[in-house]
């Protein structure tokens, strides 16, 4: 029965997602995962949902999950690259970005799908050669308000380390 409660949730998640109800979607994959947490696909798609609002550090715990329920899954390297590229972790992100192409070869990557992979390898190249290597320390217990806010006035691809002070 949770197995079925669990695949009614994605289903409905699918169907937001593709009418662009991100949030909302959201909320459906994490019914699914409540039902069964052994399912890559629902924190694999969850992820895919916080890149699009980009929410950025949510959808790296998700796919980090994601990979760790079935760590040949392709879309898993794909997303925790993509992730850690948007959070300045240029680094780590070639590290997944490369399994997502060693694994594409082997799993059936497009040609679409590589493109944007060694473009997004290429970008990090390109800002690890700018800035040099990097370590951000993101403070993940900030609302996204004002993470936002603060990324209105910087451009996190040139100032990937932020100090932000308590009152």
């Amino acid at each position: 029965m949770p197995h079925e409660l669990a695949e009614q949730a994605k289903a409905s998640g699918n169907k937001l997602f593709s009418s662009g109800n991100y949030l909302q979607a959201i909320s459906q994959y994490t019914r699914a995962i409540n039902f069964d947490d052994t399912n890559h696909i629902y924190f694999s798609n969850r992820a895919t949902c916080y890149l699009k609002i980009k929410r950025y550090n949510e959808a790296r715990k998700d796919a980090e999950r994601c990979i760790s329920i079935l760590p040949t899954f392709l879309k898993g390297y794909l997303r925790l690259g993509t992730a850690l590229f948007y959070l300045g972790q240029y680094e780590e992100a070639v590290q997944h970005l490369e399994t997502t192409l060693r694994i594409g070869r082997e799993d059936g990557l497009t040609a679409d799908e590589t493109t944007i992979v060694k473009k997004l390898l290429d970008s990090c190249t390109e800002y690890i050669r700018e800035i040099g290597p990097v370590k951000v320390n993101i403070i993940e217990e900030l609302p996204i308000e004002i993470i936002d806010t603060i990324f209105q006035y910087l451009d996190p691809h040139r100032y990937v380390s932020i100090l932000l002070l308590t009152f």
